[in-house]
């Protein structure tokens, strides 16, 4: 990046051998700035530094240049790379022993049933097949799965360790750092009843897991209605520990559940809607900790005139904060007049308000571990994205950047974690990739 603070001296006599009269000293010194977007140097307001001594004339010189130089952090970027983490092979039904390894489908040329979110815990990659109602577990350094969680192992799979489950269709998946503890959810083919009301007629069950053959010829799994879920709470060796509902273990089912995190702490992060309303209850050992739920963001004219509802909330450490984002939008068309993002300290904290954009292209991305956040903007062309870091006091204070190399259509998904990670999944010639941008 081009310097954006220049100095330059310039005295009188620049070719004279005898040392400038300290009148003289700086009195040519001028200060340049960068403009406010860094494109162009621009000069700034005279100052007379010959009327001060060179000691005071060189004390205000470097205080200057320091705080232009913090106000044009912001513009740097740190250009980030991919490492793999984990590169598995795909499989179609007709492959030799596919329901060893991850499995896709195909009905005619369209193929589906891939990965949605994986999750790594420790060494292994936890990743869910929905078709078949199972989760396979894998190291690092082999296509084949260690063990499989599902009711019962899938023909062809007999040499494979299972962890006995009754998984039902899985569906997101989080694990902490270590993979102590692993959470997926379950949509099952009947929901307990709330808590304190009769169980009443149960629903009608889930459609049977499909063979190959049905899915290939139908795409039946697409047609699975989304319902009411469980969180299955398991430990490092499969071992099934509880069931989560919304109030923790043996509880009503979620209505839905938007994003699972987990921590090293032993937390379960649980981003679901209760009533249409988004809430981000925190769990340990199946127990209900607390919840960050929402509250009326804006100001009181602005919810007359506009359209506010939160559409994100991002834990923080040990949940001693939580990051809102907020989106103000018109009535009529629906556009984005606004995103305002808050820090809430505490479940019961009053919201501080941390910034405001108008830029319809910046979508928060994930809390950080200072109380910061980031806001992500991707490239027109979606041949990369730039992550804006944002301080506790919502100060814009630099960028991280990421191209993907290669065919473009291949990268998928990329998301931050809680460690302040950025993870993004890749299908290339037959295989699914997972890398993490450092």
């Amino acid at each position: 990046m081009p310097d954006t603070v220049k100095l330059s001296t310039a005295f009188h006599s620049q070719h004279s051998k005898r040392a400038p009269p300290a009148a003289e000293v700086g009195a040519g010194l001028t200060l340049q700035r960068c403009s406010p977007d860094c494109s162009a140097i621009q000069p700034m307001p005279a100052i007379l530094l010959h009327k001060l001594p060179f000691r005071a004339a060189a004390i205000l010189c470097l205080a200057t240049l320091t705080g232009q130089i913090s106000a044009c952090a912001r513009f740097r970027i740190e250009e980030l790379s991919p490492a793999t983490l984990f590169s598995l092979a795909v499989r179609l039904p007709d492959a030799p022993n596919p329901e060893q390894m991850i499995q896709a489908e195909a009905n005619g040329r369209v193929y589906y049933n891939f990965p949605l979110a994986p999750a790594t815990g420790g060494a292994l990659l936890y990743v869910a097949d929905p078709a078949r109602r199972l989760v396979r577990v894998f190291g690092k350094g082999s296509d084949q799965a260690q063990r499989i969680i599902a009711e019962a192992l899938p023909p062809g799979a007999e040499d494979i360790r299972l962890n006995r489950v009754k998984l039902g269709v899985p569906g997101l998946i989080a694990a902490d750092e270590e993979g102590e503890h692993v959470y997926i959810q379950s949509f099952q083919d009947s929901a307990p009843p709330r808590a304190g009301q009769p169980a009443g007629p149960a629903p009608a069950p889930l459609p049977a897991a499909p063979t190959p053959a049905e899915d290939r010829n139908s795409g039946q799994v697409s047609d699975i209605r989304i319902r009411p879920s469980q969180i299955l709470h398991l430990d490092e060796d499969g071992k099934l520990l509880g069931a989560l509902g919304v109030d923790g273990y043996n509880s009503a089912s979620f209505e839905q559940i938007e994003r699972l995190t987990a921590d090293e702490e032993g937390l379960l992060y649980v981003l679901h809607r209760n009533a249409a309303q988004l809430t981000l209850s925190v769990f340990r050992d199946g127990a209900l900790v607390g919840r960050y739920a929402g509250f009326p963001a804006a100001t009181d004219e602005e919810r007359t005139r506009y359209l506010v509802e939160i559409e994100d909330i991002a834990p923080g450490p040990r949940a001693e904060f939580a990051i809102y984002c907020a989106a103000m939008r018109r009535r009529g068309d629906f556009e984005l007049v606004e995103r305002i993002i808050y820090r809430r300290n505490g479940y019961e904290g009053q919201p501080l308000e941390l910034l405001r954009s108008d830029d319809a292209q910046d979508f928060f991305g994930w809390s950080r571990p200072d109380g910061g956040f980031y806001l992500i903007k991707s490239d027109e062309d979606g041949a990369g994205a730039l992550f804006k870091v944002f301080s506790p006091d919502g100060e814009y204070l630099n960028n991280q950047q990421i191209v993907f190399p290669g065919m473009r259509a291949s990268w998928r998904d990329t998301y931050l974690t809680m460690q302040g990670r950025i993870l993004t999944s890749r299908l290339y010639l037959g295989r699914f990739e997972l890398y993490e941008w450092k």
